[in-house]
């Protein structure tokens, strides 16, 4: 259906802001002039330049003119930046100039979304000039984009679509109406993301001066009912965005037509206005179907609101197989996303989450702080430590984590939080840190050591949350890592400061409040931070929510006596769901009277915040504040099932869990993270500690801690008995997810004397979380503390042992491991135990393996998997089967070795298992190997590779990667097999063992191998070629070995490409695909291999050839396959 296109009245022709005038610009600046004499004379008679210099805008330069005013860039001295400033037109009076002060003002508040552009300041200067203060874009204006590159792509146009319709929903729902949505109003980042600007101006400015006075009106996309003059709506920016997503998608920047004199401009009516036709039929027709419904001409049927636009063309994303951009929405918008049916909820960008940098992502806005961010980032540029302290509650931790997602970009290896809230015991900090960073150095050293190795040459921001009651313990820490690794910076939050030398303390003051004998009317006090919060956490939960002359003092008493703090602003704004603002400071008076006395010797505002806790807590009824203490137990997030074992006990039957669950998250004592499909629950750490508190006097704590330890005692025990059937990754990412809950619970269970037995058999049962999980370091050390402590030895004991003495081994310590081993054979003849006995048997030959006795540990293996078959221990028998086989192997018998491969594949494959199957897998291809059948060795090592993207498993992980390296180099394919030398070398290091720790015929291999790539290429050409892989991480590491083993066949020789070319055989794949004009996303999508894995090749091929561009590595490429007279690029 074709859309009629209707003329503005207001014209629009606002030059961007860093661009330069064009002469045809100049020209229609001369016309404005002539037809407006007494602005030009106004202009000759003060200089605007020379005012903002005394505003202190220096060597200020016109880079833009428009309808409204001047753009200038200047060099802001105050705070050393360059900044664009636009100065509109003299001539507003006191009415209007406090018009546009509350305007912009409307948009300084919008200025933290990531699609407005930020107001920095305002001001007038001294002749009544008013001016707006912003960043300088040097990306330019989507206008000019249109006007330089024609119609913009369908999945850039629909993203910026979704991005602008979040912005304006967040100025609807703040009240603003844009009134401009066209392509000179949407301004590039310098990270490339749409942004919204000029909010307002053209209402201020009409209001002083008839159009009349400035250039002719273009025709453009104009809402119809803004054509007989009605007032601009939710509806007209609606349509203004539908018009110009078709404007990007056309071509035609603003869909002019010539201009003409604006005298000769007769009375517009609505219904005989006609504009260009513009057939839509050539566009998908999901996307049709949402521009032809936002810029219909009743109103009514448009979207009713700029989110419902943005849902829409999400939805068309989804339909046209797009990725589904995320709208920037505030708490309600994206409460009510969520509440949606399956079938029309946009889908989430990140399906398959992996771990990320900052693990709360806020779902609520960040309202005021502006001044202290920017005094904060610029104290954390002078500092290398910053610690924010301040009393609980205040938004230490909000406000620490802001700070890190603003200067993420900053540091060359990104920004890390560390949350040490659930950290009990002090020693163990620097294992903390350890394992939120991702250390991949499971070995048995000292984990500042593993810190200080990992951090030395990155230049990192590392965020320690919640250091107050780990102080010594974490000064030691962040002195130790500021001497050891120059190029990392701290930024800490605590009540108390570390106190070590160069720390710098930034005390986070409360949220600023109205005073008290201020005026309490709406206006005098909504600029107030604690104010503005309680605003927009009210209007999250009641909508309609609004300050009135009524409420206003009640609101400003509210705020003082809360101190400003924002939990308790949040926690109070959690009541007004049943209660009004007058009712809240009633019963909140008579609370803060009640906790005046006791035992509360803390600073004044933490007994604020403990009279809230309080107050919150007495509200609920008896079955909430039980649950409310049983949570506490938890460290880290629980899910629903694990609410149900560990705290439904006595009158708070398990039954009732869920209706009092749901009552703690309605009331914010429990917070809500999502993870795919499943639900999880948190406490807030103050609200936590109130809790426990509570729990450690109510009788029921050893309870409480027991049920919590056989909890996760069982899911342990589950995980094992199911273990060889098909549900091995998900009981794995399970227990990953709940580490630190394991953690918990063995930490108690191994400090409590009674307890010990219990310990040692969830460490025990936790044996695949160890090694395949990756918590090698973990493992061994919550082990040697329980074998360290256990006087008299039980069954549990034994089992402790064997474990022990399988992490050990693979971290290289033999000695470790048969001391274990000589322990429990003891345990195993005293009492009896053959299955103890038999796991003896099979550890012991695999240390005979490890040291190189490949014969002794046939006999062995032989010895234990008979017993295993006997005693019914499929998975101890699949294990054995596979270690079997690489020691026949060893010992020169491949075709034992193969049948004994093929017995464990088929046992595997008849229960569903893929662990055991993986490894089988590699061993039966390094038979393969040695048999010199080289593409069966290659199937059998991808085979196994492909298992890993979902077990994570770095030991089968960097073995896979060994051998695939090994025949590259016994294929003459010298240049992969250096590059997969590296990315084994690389998982291995991570992980915090080598080859070297699965004895000398591994060894052996892997060195001969590098050895004969090394001795081809020669050193230098190694070395380039490992350099970039040195650092991949697990997942980039197994993309870089499939991808390479099924694109090339093996079987290239090496010989340099002709013409000589510096690049891979590899990055010339990719070089030929970028010519051909697809995506990093499809790029990776055709090698199936990561979409960062070919960010990193396409980085490097722009490196390596000098480039800048993505246009220049395809004409590089047409001009050499041109001179070596070969085909183009291949389409598929």
């Amino acid at each position: 259906m074709p859309v009629r296109l209707l003329p503005s009245l207001e014209t629009s022709r606002v030059i961007d802001s860093v661009s330069r005038t064009s002469p045809t610009d100049h020209q229609e600046v001369e016309a404005m002039a002539e037809r407006n004499p007494e602005s030009t004379r106004c202009r000759q008679a003060v200089d605007p330049c020379a005012e903002l210099e005394a505003d202190g805008f220096e060597n200020a330069h016109e880079v833009g003119r428009g309808k409204y005013g001047v753009v200038y860039s200047c060099f802001q001295r105050a705070l050393d930046r360059t900044v664009a400033v636009k100065v509109l037109a003299p001539g507003l009076d006191d009415e209007h100039l406090e018009h546009f002060v509350h305007a912009h003002q409307d948009m300084g508040r919008l200025s933290d979304h990531p699609n407005i552009v930020s107001i920095l300041q305002i001001g007038v200067t001294a002749t009544g000039r008013p001016y707006i203060v912003m960043p300088q874009h040097p990306q330019g204006s989507l206008d000019t984009r249109i006007r330089r590159e024609g119609p913009v792509p369908l999945g850039e146009t629909l993203d910026i679509g979704v991005k602008l319709a979040g912005a304006l929903e967040t100025a609807h729902r703040a009240g603003v109406v844009h009134q401009g949505v066209k392509p000179t109003n949407v301004i590039f980042s310098e990270y490339n993301e749409p942004q919204l600007t000029d909010f307002g101006i053209a209402r201020v400015c009409d209001d002083v001066r008839p159009s009349t006075n400035f250039e002719a009106a273009p025709q453009t996309c104009t809402p119809p009912e803004l054509i007989p003059a009605e007032p601009p709506s939710v509806a007209s920016d609606v349509y203004d965005l539908g018009a110009l997503l078709l404007s990007a998608l056309t071509g035609y920047a603003q869909l002019e037509q010539q201009s003409v004199e604006p005298s000769h401009i007769p009375p517009v009516q609505a219904d005989t206005v006609q504009g260009p036709d513009l057939n839509l039929d050539g566009l998908p027709e999901a996307v049709r179907k949402v521009i032809e419904r936002a810029m219909a001409e009743d109103p009514a049927a448009r979207h009713s609101s700029a989110a419902e636009l943005g849902d829409d063309l999400r939805n068309a994303q989804r339909t046209c197989g797009l990725t589904v951009g995320e709208m920037a929405l505030p708490a309600l918008a994206r409460d009510r996303m969520a509440e949606q049916p399956p079938a029309i909820r946009p889908a989430s960008r990140r399906q398959n989450p992996r771990t990320r940098a900052v693990p709360h992502i806020a779902v609520t806005s960040f309202v005021g702080r502006k001044r202290l961010l920017s005094e904060a980032r610029t104290t954390l540029a002078e500092s290398r430590l910053v610690t924010l302290t301040g009393p609980g509650g205040v938004g230490k931790t909000r406000i620490a984590y802001e700070l890190a997602e603003r200067s993420r970009k900053t540091f060359r290896d990104g920004v890390r939080i560390v949350e040490l809230a659930s950290v009990e015991d002090a020693s163990r900090v620097a294992d903390a840190v350890v394992s939120a960073l991702a250390v991949p150095d499971q070995s048995n050293r000292e984990a500042i050591g593993k810190l200080i190795d990992y951090l030395h040459d990155r230049q990192m921001l590392i965020v320690l949350d919640n250091c107050e009651h780990l102080l010594r313990a974490a000064a030691t820490m962040v002195a130790e890592l500021l001497v050891e690794a120059r190029g990392v910076r701290i930024l800490a939050t605590s009540r108390e400061p570390l106190s070590i030398a160069g720390e710098h303390i930034y005390v986070i003051p409360p949220l600023s409040t109205p005073p008290l004998d201020g005026p309490c009317t709406p206006d005098g006090i909504d600029h107030f931070e604690a104010v503005r919060l309680l605003i927009d956490r009210a209007r999250s939960i009641t909508p309609e929510f609004e300050v009135t002359e009524r409420n206003a003092n009640a609101i400003v008493q509210l705020c003082n006596r809360l101190d400003g703090i924002p939990l308790a602003i949040e926690l109070a704004s959690a009541r007004l769901r049943t209660l009004s603002v007058t009712q809240i400071v009633e019963r909140l008076d008579r609370r803060f009277q009640l906790l005046t006395s006791g035992d509360r010797v803390a600073l004044p505002r933490q007994q604020t915040l403990r009279a809230l806790i309080d107050w919150s807590y007495e509200l609920c009824t008896e079955p909430e504040k039980v649950l409310w203490s049983r949570l506490s137990v938890f460290a880290g997030n629980f899910d629903l099932e694990a609410a149900e074992q560990v705290c439904g006990f006595g009158d708070l039957t398990p039954d009732v869990i869920l209706d009092v669950l749901d009552r703690l998250v309605a009331k914010s004592i429990l917070v809500t993270d999502r993870d795919g499909e499943i639900v999880r629950y948190r406490q807030l750490m103050t609200v936590r500690e109130y809790g426990s508190e509570i729990l450690s006097t109510s009788g029921d704590y050893a309870t409480v801690k027991r049920r919590h330890r056989d909890h996760y005692l069982d899911r342990a025990a589950r995980m094992v008995e199911t273990w060889c059937g098909p549900g091995q990754a998900e009981a794995l990412a399970e227990t990953r997810r709940n580490h630190s809950n394991l953690i918990s619970a063995l930490e108690w269970s191994t400090n409590t004397p009674e307890e010990l037995g219990s310990a040692a058999e969830l460490a025990a049962l936790l044996r695949y979380h160890w090694i395949a999980g990756g918590f090698l370091s973990d493992g061994r050390r919550c082990l040697e503390e329980i074998l360290a402590a256990m006087v008299d030895p039980n069954p549990q004991h034994g089992e402790a042992l064997w474990v022990a003495a399988w992490v050990a081994l693979i971290q290289g310590d033999r000695n470790s491991a048969a001391a274990w081993l000589a322990e429990c054979d003891e345990l195993a003849r005293k009492n009896d135990d053959p299955r103890l006995a038999t796991h003896v048997a099979q550890w012991k030959a695999e240390h005979h393996l490890f040291s190189g006795d490949a014969a002794g540990a046939i006999n062995l293996l032989e010895q234990a998997l008979t017993r295993h078959v006997e005693l019914g221990d499929l998975a101890s028998q699949l294990t054995t089967q596979f270690q079997l086989a690489m020691a026949q192997t060893y010992n020169g018998h491949h075709i034992e070795a193969l049948q004994t491969c093929r017995d464990a594949l088929a046992l595997s494959n008849g229960q569903g298992e893929r662990w055991a199957r993986s490894y089988a897998l590699w061993i039966s291809g390094v038979c393969h190997w040695h048999l010199e059948e080289f593409d069966r060795a290659q199937q059998d090592a991808l085979d196994a590779l492909s298992m890993q993207h979902d077990f994570k498993d770095s030991i089968c992980t960097a073995l896979t990667i060994e051998l695939l390296s090994w025949i590259a180099a016994s294929t003459s394919n010298f240049d992969r097999a250096a590059e997969l030398v590296a990315a084994a070398g690389a998982v291995w290091s991570r992980l915090g063992t080598s080859v070297e720790a699965f004895g000398p015929h591994l060894q052996r291999d892997s060195i001969e191998s590098a050895k004969k790539a090394a001795n081809v290429l020669g050193n230098k050409r190694m070395t380039e070629l490992s350099e970039s892989h040195l650092k991949l991480d697990k997942d980039a590491a197994i993309d870089l070995a499939i991808g390479a083993a099924r694109t090339a066949g093996q079987r290239q020789p090496h010989e340099s490409a002709t013409p000589t070319s510096p690049l891979t055989k590899r990055e010339h794949e990719i070089a030929a695909l970028v010519s051909r004009g697809l995506s990093n996303r499809a790029i990776a999508e055709s090698l199936v291999i990561s979409t960062r894995t070919v960010d990193g090749h396409v980085e490097r091929i722009l490196a390596k050839l000098d480039f800048t561009s993505r246009t220049q590595i395809a004409s590089w490429l047409a001009s050499r396959t041109a001179l070596a007279g070969e085909d183009g690029p291949q389409r598929t």
